[in-house]
């Protein structure tokens, strides 16, 4: 059966219905592609207002950039940060009520940008809406995720050969001129010398990353199955849980026939 991946409404979804079912599949993606790409595209909304620390920060921008030549964006942005905490409150109410004046006239526009949109763009704009949701509660799922299993110690896996080489190779040069310039830069030189590295040496590498990912799956397995233990099961994924049922009902078959 033909499948495709397409968020539609039900109107969409019956009209590709009717007409893929009684032609072959070619046509059928065809049609799908011809839908997709005759979507309107919503026109693009107004910008919300930066917090007043932005705004803040663009006021200053060139006035400490010029004071610091030579500092990163994130240098230059942790000096306005510290300026900011300096700042008294009068100043701050300044770009506190900048921000609220901003915030009026966004909602204002928007209220004209969603009432100028057909029903179908105000459709698209609420399915917008509902993935930008759902894609920051699933980031924000695997932030809590991530830090709890850090907190159990589940096993990180191992770097490649590749990234054994690069560490290797830092670890090396680090004190050597060659260690000069942006990470983009010293990235590139690294990237060419594995390049040409001779094969056994190469070896030497991939040896190691295969023997601490076999130690890494190991220790994986035994942390799952304590999790397992804990009763922490959406700790494990289903694959492993799967296994440790059918493990089980190994051993109770085997139990039983002997007890026969």
């Amino acid at each position: 059966m033909f499948q495709f991946s397409i968020m539609a409404s039900r109107s969409l979804q019956q009209l590709i219905f009717k007409q893929c079912m009684p032609r072959s599949t070619r046509p059928c993606v065809d049609f799908v592609r011809q839908v997709a790409s005759s979507k309107s595209e919503l026109p693009k909304p107004p910008k919300r207002s930066p917090g007043m620390f932005v705004l803040f920060y663009q006021d200053k921008r060139e006035k400490i950039a010029a004071e610091n030549p030579g500092k990163k964006i994130t240098e230059l942005a942790k000096i306005a940060g510290a300026m900011w905490k300096r700042l008294d409150e009068k100043e701050k109410k300044f770009y506190e009520e900048e921000e609220q004046k901003r915030n009026l006239e966004f909602a204002e526009e928007y209220e004209v940008y969603v009432g100028s949109l057909t029903e179908n763009q105000k459709k698209q704009l609420e399915e917008e809406k509902y993935k930008k949701i759902l894609n920051l509660q699933q980031k924000k799922q695997k932030t809590v995720r991530k830090k709890e299993e850090n907190e159990l110690n589940k096993p990180k896996r191992p770097s490649t050969s590749y990234g054994l080489f690069v560490k290797d190779w830092y670890a090396k040069n680090a004190s050597e001129d060659s260690v000069t310039g942006s990470v983009l830069s010293n990235s590139k030189v690294v990237a060419d010398i594995w390049v040409t590295l001779p094969k056994e040496e190469k070896m030497v590498y991939s040896n190691k990353a295969e023997e601490l990912m076999s130690k890494y799956n190991k220790d994986l397995l035994k942390w799952y199955h304590k999790m397992e233990a804990q009763g922490r099961l959406e700790l494990v994924p289903k694959k492993y849980l799967l296994k440790a049922i059918t493990s089980k009902r190994g051993r109770k078959t085997k139990s039983g026939a002997d007890t026969e």
